[in-house]
């Protein structure tokens, strides 16, 4: 026996009407959560335009090569090769790289980058490990902590105290590298100013 023809229209109406949005799937919130740069995503979690915020900062990463990476004599090698072209090429501020192997076309590098380039290359030599940091890229308190080798703590009162300028992520505080390094060099400059008005006292009072 046939079914009723309602029962095939009402089918026919179910299959053309479109499927309901699916929910955010959750492991979209595991992996915003786990992020280096946050601890607590939950809290931010009902603002679009904060999530993105700080999914910005989480993916600006710190590019790092530690000693041990890279071949010291290679290394030292090319940096004294490139060292020696920039002392012999002076003039021009772009800079032509060919392949030793190949035709292919040369490589048009800025010359403050080959300069940078050898300097890294040099430091890697000597078995120092090299982080490459964009000027504006911001830090966690707890890593410009660790870039002026002091406690958290202390780092939260020259931000308090507007020693330091940050803004804020949601509840957390961000300083791009290039504050903190203003900071440092004012710091390291007052510091000698000091040591040499303690150095002038000190021979003023030997003079008696």
């Amino acid at each position: 026996m046939q079914r009723p023809a309602q029962t095939n229209s009402a089918f026919r109406e179910d299959a053309a009407r479109p499927p309901e949005p699916h929910p955010p799937k959750r492991n979209e919130v595991r992996v915003f959560r786990s992020s280096e740069m946050i601890a607590d995503a939950a809290s931010v979690a009902d603002n679009a335009a904060q999530q993105e915020e700080v999914r910005e900062v989480a993916g600006r990463t710190i590019g790092s090569i530690d000693p041990g990476q890279v071949d010291r004599e290679v290394a030292g090698r090319a940096a004294r090769r490139i060292r020696d072209y920039l002392a012999s090429h002076t003039e021009g501020d772009l800079i032509e790289v060919l392949g030793e192997v190949g035709d292919d076309d040369a490589l048009v590098v800025p010359r403050p980058t080959v300069v940078m380039f050898a300097q890294i290359l040099d430091a890697l030599g000597r078995g120092v490990g090299v982080q490459i940091i964009p000027r504006d890229v911001e830090l966690t308190t707890q890593q410009a902590a660790d870039m002026l080798n002091v406690s958290r703590p202390y780092l939260i009162g020259l931000l308090d105290s507007e020693k330091i300028p940050y803004r804020r992520v949601g509840r957390h505080r961000r300083i791009t590298f290039e504050a903190l390094m203003d900071y440092r060099r004012h710091d390291d400059l007052q510091r000698r100013e000091a040591a040499d008005a303690l150095a002038e006292l000190s021979e003023e009072l030997g003079a008696y």
